[in-house]
């Protein structure tokens, strides 16, 4: 329709026929369009396209429930509203004089699509779109899409750039999202991440997707489904609702990486993972497992691929290594932060082993049961043992063993004579009130000794049996000690925070030590 001037021009439209889904005005000689011009339109216009009509400045009543398309191309506009309720799914609007975007925009419920390009926008608040699915995407290869309610709004999708491979869904307010999600997604994408989504409980993972990265953070998802899948190679779960890890998840073929973290885990029964021989990473960290097991009965494939395990920061009251002994390929296994009691059962490895059992409150632990001769690394710092572990010769490959913050009184050197490899020892801030450290059977290797923070009155070092030993014994109680007698295997000697300070720091330091006490006593004979 051209030069359409005013509403008695509006006669016109009762000539369109039923089969008119479109009416394109040119040359519009009317300034302000309202809620009558719309109306007149009729019932079966679909979409209406304004263009090349400088007289056009302002567009408001736009409440037709059957207008889906408003297009305004070269007009002055600078001014358009929109009422609540309305049908539009699509407004693009280009080279106008909009300066400024209406609070109102917020009411385009069913908006799909919005362009406004070639305007003189300064500044937009994206909160004016809250109410509406919309996508963000940056020059790192990620798009951010907000607010999608329906599957409807993933219509989106297809406005992902093809340099794209990461996706971020933020407040996708959908209970359900399943194989439907997937399917719009454009092959090129290969990590989703879901986050701040406090509504989505229920999440199926597709077999047939290209996704091999998948992540939840901080939703409400309470229920996971898997179909068998060959490509998701990492599974992350982060602050959930999850109660149980699903069993499903056993047909994530290709994962490497499970983590469910900061959910509400109680029990982990490590057969359901049997099945997964690619699997190398399994963290549970900050769940409330008070019960773990393995319900395994074949030799599982999962046995000869898994590699590191964390359970920190969960419930565990007795940890059960022969849950773990069928795994061959540990190499770390993390429990921290629990509170276990006790740690019982046999337990083997013939790898390079990292074991990290701190801050629970360990009593007792039957190291007699084990046959690790490769352990590296062992710390059981933070617990409640009395005294020293048994069997230490089983740990011959351990080169840092750690059982600082404990109760421990008493302490011999000769206990630790058989970790054949052990290299640094630290005992401090224990409750050791006397310590045999003058012997002819040391850990041959040892470097360095802490003992700092303990009850120590005596500290007798005449005989020490490797070549240059570290001792750190600050904070203690020793107030006389013979600096004539202390081996010269001792290369270097912490005592500040002691009633005496015999601290070395080079053997020049100490012959000058050694001088200053020879004239110490010779003075108190005279």
């Amino acid at each position: 329709m051209n030069d359409l001037v005013k509403k008695v021009d509006y006669f016109m439209y009762r000539y369109f026929s039923n089969n008119v889904t479109l009416v394109m005005y040119v040359n519009l000689l009317i300034e302000d369009l309202d809620e009558p011009f719309f109306a007149a339109i009729g019932e079966y216009v679909k979409e209406v396209h304004i263009t090349h009509s400088k007289a056009l400045k302002s567009i408001s009543g736009l409440i037709s429930p059957n207008i889906s398309h408003l297009e305004v191309r070269q007009t002055s506009l600078h001014s358009i509203e929109f009422e609540e309720n309305n049908a539009l799914s699509h407004l693009i609007i280009s080279h106008s004089n909009l300066k400024a975007l209406s609070p109102t925009i917020n009411g385009l419920r069913a908006s799909e699509r919005i362009e406004i390009t070639y305007a003189y926008l300064q500044a937009i608040d994206l909160a004016k779109f809250a109410n509406s699915v919309r996508i963000v995407c940056t020059a790192d290869s990620v798009c951010q899409i907000y607010d999608a309610c329906t599957s409807a709004d993933f219509f989106v999708h297809q406005y992902i750039p093809t340099n794209v491979n990461t996706v971020r869904y933020l407040n996708l307010d959908m209970e359900l999202v399943n194989a439907t999600f997937f399917n719009t997604l454009p092959a090129f994408v290969t990590k989703v991440h879901i986050l701040q989504s406090k509504h989505t409980k229920w999440f199926v993972v597709p077999g047939l997707s290209n996704i091999s990265e998948l992540s939840f953070a901080y939703t409400g998802l309470s229920r996971i489904e898997m179909d068998e899948n060959y490509v998701l190679t990492s599974f992350d779960v982060a602050s959930s609702k999850l109660v149980r890890v699903p069993s499903t998840i056993n047909n994530l073929r290709a994962c490497v990486r499970i983590e469910v973290t900061s959910s509400l885990i109680k029990e982990l029964d490590m057969g359901v993972f049997c099945d997964m021989p690619k699997l190398k990473l399994l963290n549970l960290y900050g769940n409330r497992i008070v019960y773990l097991n393995n319900s395994a009965t074949s030799n599982c494939s999962v046995y000869d691929s898994l590699q590191v395990i964390v359970l920190t920061r969960n419930l565990l009251k007795t940890l059960n290594m022969e849950v773990f002994d069928p795994f061959r390929a540990i190499n770390k296994l993390t429990v921290n932060e629990n509170r276990i009691a006790e740690v019982v059962g046999s337990f083997g490895s013939d790898l390079d082993l990292e074991l990290f059992l701190s801050k629970n409150k360990i009593q007792s632990i039957a190291l007699c049961d084990w046959n690790v001769p490769r352990v590296t690394w062992f710390d059981l710092q933070h617990n409640k043992l009395t005294t020293v572990p048994d069997c230490l010769e089983n740990l011959n490959r351990a080169t840092h063993f750690i059982l600082a913050f404990n109760q421990i009184t008493h302490v011999n050197i000769e206990s630790f004579a058989g970790m054949a490899s052990l290299m640094n020892l630290e005992l401090s801030n224990n409750s050791i009130s006397s310590i045999q450290l003058s012997s002819t059977r040391y850990p041959p290797k040892l470097q360095h000794l802490w003992i700092e923070g303990n009850n120590i009155t005596e500290i007798v070092l005449s005989v020490v049996a490797v070549n240059s030993l570290v001792i750190d014994v600050q904070s203690n109680f020793i107030k006389s000690m013979d600096v004539d007698q202390i081996s010269p295997n001792v290369s270097r000697l912490c005592m500040a925070g002691n009633p005496i300070d015999c601290s070395w720091k080079s053997l020049q330091d100490k012959n000058i030590l050694k001088g200053v006490y020879q004239y110490y006593v010779e003075y108190i004979k005279s």
